[in-house]
C-alpha cells in the first residue's frame, strides 16, 4: 500500500567497537524493506560514528540527527523528541541496548507511535506501539497475557528481522560426509579479540578445511595488528574478507559446510541458513542465547570465548567435523526456528500502522 503524501519515519541506533555494526546494518535493511511498501523519509537519530555515516551515505539516507555522546536517558530522549518536532516527525523506531521503560514511555507519550527492536532475555511489558523481540531466549506465553490491543508484540526468532537479500539464497538442503569450507566471524567489533584466539586453536589442531574469516567494520586497532601478525604464518587454507556486500556474505555461508559464530545476529543469519555452527560467545549474556539454540539442538555451544583454551576449541570443532550426522541434525533444527513468515511481519506490522 502507498500513501497519498511523503511523511518521515525516524530510527534511533547506534553502532561502536564495543555494541558493534548490526543494530545499524539491521535498521538499514529495514528501512529499504520499508520503502518497498510506503512513501517516507527515513530520518537517522544516532551518535556520530565513521562506520555509521560510510553505511548511511552508501543507501542514500541524508537526513541525520546526530547526538552527544555520553548523555544520560533523561535527556537523550527529551533532546530526541524535540528534535523530531522541529522536522515534524511523528514516528520512531528504536534498536538500543540497556534502556529503561521510562526512556521508552517518555517517547512513547510524546510521539504518535514508537516501535521498540530487542534481543534480550528480559520478559517485560514494553509502552510503544509495537515491541518485536527476537531472541529465542523469549518465551511467547508471557505476552499471550498482556493487553495486544495497547502494544503489538512480536515475539521469538520468526520474527527476527532479514535482509531482504537473504531471500535471494538457498539454505543448505544437503550435509555432506565432509567438512571441506569453513566459515568464520565474531560479529561487527569482535571486542574480546576471539577471532585470533579461534585461529590459534584452528592451527593447534592441524586443520586442513578452507577458513574463510570475515572481520567486521569496527575491529578494534589492538585485534587488527594481532590478526595482522597471525596471518604472517598462516597457510593458504585462510581467505579473509572484510566490509562484505550482503549478497556476498549470505553467499559465502551458504556454501560453508560448518560455521564458527558468535552468538549475535550472525548466528540467526546462519541458522535461518541452516548452516550447522559452532557457537563461542562474546560474555554470558550472549552464552544464554547459545544455551538456547543448543537447548533446540539448533548449534553446538561452546561456551565464553574468554574462558575457553585453544585446545577447547579445537577438540570441539575436531568432535563435529567428524560428525556428519550431528551436523545434520543441527542444520534441521536450525531451520525449523523460523517460519515462512520470516523477514515480513515487522514490516508488515509496520506498513499497517504508518498506513493509518
Amino acid at each position: 500500500m502507498r500513501l497519498d503524501k511523503l511523511f518521515k519515519v525516524s530510527f534511533r541506533a547506534d553502532a561502536s567497537n564495543i555494541i558493534g555494526s548490526g543494530h545499524v546494518i539491521e535498521i538499514i535493511s529495514l528501512i529499504r524493506a520499508l520503502r518497498e511498501r510506503i512513501e517516507f523519509e527515513p530520518v537517522f537519530v544516532t551518535v556520530e560514528n565513521a562506520f555509521t555515516m560510510e553505511k548511511l551515505r552508501e543507501n542514500g539516507i541524508s537526513s541525520i540527527i546526530c547526538l552527544p555522546g555520553g548523555l544520560q536517558e533523561e535527556a537523550e530522549a527529551d533532546l530526541v523528541v524535540r528534535a523530531l518536532e522541529d522536522l515534524g516527525c511523528e514516528h520512531l523506531v528504536v534498536d538500543l541496548l540497556h534502556r529503561s521503560n521510562d526512556f521508552y514511555g517518555y517517547l512513547h507519550s510524546n510521539l504518535k507511535s514508537t516501535c521498540v527492536i530487542l534481543d534480550n532475555n528480559e520478559h517485560k511489558e514494553i509502552p510503544a506501539s509495537v515491541v518485536v523481540n527476537f531472541s529465542i531466549t523469549q518465551d511467547p506465553d508471557f505476552y499471550r497475557k498482556v493487553d495486544q490491543h495497547k502494544t503489538k508484540y512480536l515475539i521469538g526468532p520468526g520474527y527476527f528481522w532479514f535482509d531482504e537479500v537473504i531471500n535471494k539464497i538457498k539454505p543448505v538442503s544437503v550435509v555432506g560426509p565432509k567438512v571441506e569450507r569453513v566459515f568464520v566471524n565474531q560479529g561487527g567489533s569482535d571486542p574480546y579479540g576471539l577471532t585470533v584466539k579461534i585461529i590459534r586453536a584452528l592451527e593447534l589442531g592441524n586443520f586442513e578445511q578452507e577458513f574463510h574469516v570475515v572481520l567486521g567494520g569496527l575491529l578494534q586497532d589492538e585485534h587488527k595488528f594481532g590478526l595482522e601478525y597471525l596471518r604472517n604464518s598462516l597457510g593458504g587454507n585462510y581467505t579473509f574478507y572484510t566490509d562484505l556486500p550482503k549478497i556476498d556474505l549470505y553467499h559465502l555461508m551458504e556454501k560453508s559446510d560448518l560455521a564458527i559464530s558468535a552468538a549475535g545476529n550472525t548466528l540467526y543469519e546462519l541458522a535461518y541458513l541452516g548452516v550447522p555452527t559452532l557457537v563461542i560467545s562474546h560474555d554470558h549474556l550472549h552464552d544464554q542465547v547459545a544455551i538456547a539454540f543448543e537447548q533446540k539442538k539448533a548449534v553446538s555451544n561452546v561456551g565464553v570465548g574468554t574462558k575457553l583454551t585453544d585446545s577447547q576449541i579445537a577438540s570441539e570443532f575436531r568432535r563435529l567435523i567428524n560428525d556428519a550426522h550431528a551436523r545434520l541434525t543441527l542444520s534441521k533444527n536450525a531451520r525449523n526456528l523460523f517460519n515462512s513468515g520470516s523477514g515480513t511481519a515487522l514490516v508488515d506490522e509496520l506498513g499497517r500502522l504508518y498506513s493509518r
